[in-house]
């Protein structure tokens, strides 16, 4: 038994889809493995049957990390900021007048400098809490702008150098642009998948290795397009209309063929009228599953399709991760994803698919029947980069991580 407790911030349990819910699930059953109590101080109207039924999530915040987060350089306005600080030291102030003098490790995933500069407060204050925040909303700010240096380069310095305030980057790329802007190297999150537990990952990988299923060449091969429209705020991030220019080329294809016809699952994202047209025009080959899908459902969708597309923009994801890619890559799934973004650069280092250029649909055209065609070639090194990736990124060695600073 370790003598401390785990205690996450997580305002955006909404359901059981994507990272929402399913991150502190797996994280508590780390947690369990070690022997550490868990906590999640969670969003008020997550599901009630939940909460019922899962008594270590706390109801504590009104607000969705994103209302911080992602508000600009100077984030939200101050209410927004004094409610949260309310919120988590009424919550955190309940916890430890019950759990008793132990050090505590309170971790946020989808945190930014705003919650940090909160958060850090409460670190100091308690003798016995030790913050780890991880800037998921680092990526959708412009680091190089004289306002963000003006108002964050101060405070940065001040987290490298602090002993009980730790803070992680998502990715690589992100990490050099900091340490090349202001001098200091913050460490990469461990990024595990959410679908998949270790020890589920470890039964996957046993099976796999038995016998590599391969797909049956002559019905097609299934493609997936799980991505959405993306955010309010930019609906291109993702590629959705990529995505449905693809597919309409595919179903050319199609049409002209006698045998050996894709199959194409695709999520359905309703939005105006003129995506709803589109959308009207490739019903008639594409499986809509609907956005929001639990993650087990998912998991099923995506352990039957043989190849996944992720047609995401580089000015978006250049240097932010995607929990779809990592999913595809722990199920073994063959991607064809866009240069220069994230799952590109990771794509080329362990050589688990092909990359383009987003804004040419043809060429994922080309990538995907490439793909189809040296199958076996593609999906044993797609189960390879799997295994590369786990070593480094799973739920043990995640909370190891911040267990050991």
């Amino acid at each position: 038994m370790v003598d401390m407790n785990f205690i996450s911030i997580n305002p955006d349990t909404r359901n059981l889809s994507g990272h929402f819910l399913g991150y502190d699930l797996n994280l508590r059953e780390a947690c369990n493995y070690f022997g550490i109590p868990f906590y999640s101080l969670c969003w008020k109207e997550t599901p009630k049957d939940f909460l019922q039924q899962n008594h270590q999530f706390r109801p504590t915040f009104k607000e969705h990390s994103w209302m911080i987060g992602n508000q600009g350089i100077y984030g939200p306005k101050e209410s927004v900021l004094k409610q949260f600080r309310k919120e988590i030291e009424y919550a955190l102030q309940e916890i430890l007048e019950t759990i008793g003098n132990t050090t505590n490790i309170l971790y946020m995933y989808t945190g930014s400098l705003n919650h940090t500069e909160i958060l850090s407060q409460l670190a100091l204050k308690y003798e016995n809490v030790v913050l780890h925040v991880n800037l998921f909303w680092l990526p959708f700010k412009n680091l190089s702008s004289p306002e963000f240096k003006k108002r964050w380069t101060t405070f940065l310095k001040f987290i490298y150098n602090s002993s009980k305030i730790h803070a992680t980057v998502p990715t690589e790329e992100l990490q050099e642009d900091i340490e090349r802007m202001f001098d200091i190297k913050l460490e990469v999150a461990p990024h595990p998948s959410v679908l998949v537990s270790d020890q589920d990952f470890m039964n996957l990988k046993i099976k796999q290795f038995n016998q590599v299923k391969l797909p049956n060449f002559s019905q097609g091969n299934t493609i997936l397009f799980p991505g959405n429209l993306g955010g309010t705020k930019n609906k291109t991030s993702k590629g959705y209309l990529v995505s449905i220019e693809i597919i309409k080329i595919i179903a050319e294809i199609n049409s002209k063929k006698e045998e050996s016809h894709y199959q194409i699952f695709m999520k359905k994202t309703f939005d105006n009228e003129d995506v709803n047209q589109e959308l009207e025009k490739i019903k008639s080959i594409v499986n809509f599953f609907e956005d929001g899908l639990p993650s087990r459902d998912f998991f099923k969708i995506l352990s039957f399709s043989d190849i996944v597309v992720l047609p995401y923009a580089k000015e978006a994801f250049s240097k932010r991760t995607s929990g779809l890619f990592i999913d595809s890559l722990y199920l073994g799934k063959p991607v064809v994803s866009s240069k220069n973004t994230w799952m590109g650069n990771r794509i080329e280092e362990l050589d688990c698919g092909i990359v383009v250029d987003q804004n040419d649909p043809n060429s994922f055209v080309e990538a995907i029947n490439q793909i189809s065609k040296h199958y076996p070639y593609y999906k044993k090194n797609a189960i390879i980069a799997g295994i590369k990736w786990f070593q480094c990124n799973n739920w043990t060695s995640l909370l190891a991580s911040l267990l050991h600073q």
